[in-house]
């Protein structure tokens, strides 16, 4: 493989993960496993192996800017570096968006949230939808003639 293939592979899988975490921030399945460990374990393989094989064997180094620069005009070590920036952007968004999900879960706005919407659930609807829209019309209507 190319470095080339291995990082549209390697933003494929990035991109789905953070997909899964926006649309499906509350699931234990998907910040527990998915994000927090089987993407980054795999990006941690793939980003072993690619050391593995090119540091050392390339000139450069994280000495000086200018080494870190050298070292990076491999593609194998910028593509190196660009898993590990994903890993970790991967673990810190998992992290936030499992904190702010059990932060905004234990609110007391969103409790008293949850027991309105729960009431409208349980009790009879009173009201149609065209009578909304007639009353909606009325109200709109009379506001306009004064």
């Amino acid at each position: 493989m190319t470095p080339e293939q291995v990082f549209s592979i390697v933003n494929l899988i990035a991109t789905a993960a953070w997909v899964a975490l926006v649309i499906l921030p509350g699931r234990r399945w998907v910040t527990g496993i998915v994000t927090s460990t089987v993407v980054p374990l795999l990006f941690a393989i793939v980003y072993v192996a690619i050391v593995a094989t090119t540091f050392g064997r390339t000139p450069g180094g994280f000495s000086t800017l200018a080494g870190v620069a050298t070292l990076f005009s491999n593609p194998w070590a910028l593509l190196a570096g660009w898993i590990h920036y994903l890993a970790f952007d991967l673990l810190i968004g998992t992290w936030e968006t499992r904190a702010d999900w059990e932060a905004w879960h234990t609110d007391p706005k969103f409790q008293e949230t949850r027991e309105q919407l729960r009431g409208l659930e349980t009790r009879s609807s009173e009201e149609w939808w065209h009578e909304v829209i007639t009353d909606l019309r009325r109200d709109t209507a009379s506001r306009q003639a004064a």
